[in-house]
């Protein structure tokens, strides 16, 4: 039966008291939310929550309280570090002002309907990863979970290429608030895309927030690559 939640707060603290109790709940905005599946909010072995599911709307009204502070982090390299992002993305700040999308503020992006992933396309050089770093750095306060990976990389991390610690981390990050998934073009094979397949359709059914770089057109990417590409032709933002 669904119950109300009068804020963030008080529903992650009562999923965490009564788990079993709540296959769907009423956020905050008044919509009826399914907790589903449960495997991936609730941790068993350790007891912890791992993610609160939160709609968009209310997901954007949460973006839209005042915050006691401009930004928590101080020392934003050790912090995007912290999460993956290279030192040369995460050291120096983007230069310039976000680029400008017809019905979108780029800096409140936050997924949802329509823009569950942000496509960052261009040739080599143009500073898609640069921006990318500074649309997560702008995130972070809100974030519960992020993680930044270059997709061979995190291709060879969920084959087990890389050891089983990275290869549980791999796993772990894939569920990630937000997902940062650099240079997605450079796999190679026809396994890699599969692999990296079955990383992005759960996030597009769930509308959980991803941000991909792209070294060509996103239109190319898709023609070109499939069935890969076809997780990225619904609900995709190309920037």
């Amino acid at each position: 039966m669904s119950r109300p939640a009068t804020d963030w707060t008080s529903l992650e603290r009562r999923l965490s008291a009564s788990p079993d109790d709540w296959p769907t709940y009423v956020c905050p905005a008044g919509h009826e939310v399914a907790i589903a599946p449960f495997s991936r909010l609730w941790d068993k072995e350790t007891g912890h929550l791992l993610d609160c599911p939160v709609c968009y709307d209310c997901e954007k009204a949460k973006r839209a309280l005042p915050r006691a502070q401009p930004h928590p982090f101080t020392d934003r390299e050790t912090a995007l570090r912290a999460h993956g992002v290279p030192a040369t993305c995460a050291r120096e700040p983007f230069q310039g002002g976000l680029p400008r999308v017809l019905g979108h503020d780029l800096a409140d992006w936050i997924g949802g309907p329509g823009a569950w992933a942000l496509v960052l396309h261009g040739v080599v050089g143009a500073g898609k990863s640069m921006l990318a770093a500074e649309l997560l750095w702008r995130r972070l306060p809100d974030l519960r979970t992020a993680a930044w990976w270059r997709a061979s990389l995190l291709l060879d991390a969920l084959l087990g290429s890389l050891g089983e610690e990275t290869k549980a981390r791999a796993h772990r990050d894939r569920d990630a608030d937000l997902l940062v998934i650099d240079d997605l073009g450079h796999v190679l094979g026809d396994r890699g895309f599969e692999v990296l397949y079955n990383v992005l359709t759960p996030r597009q059914d769930d509308e959980r927030p991803t941000l991909i770089t792209l070294d060509e057109p996103l239109l190319t990417f898709c023609q070109r690559q499939w069935p890969l590409g076809a997780a990225l032709t619904r609900g995709t933002l190309p920037v």
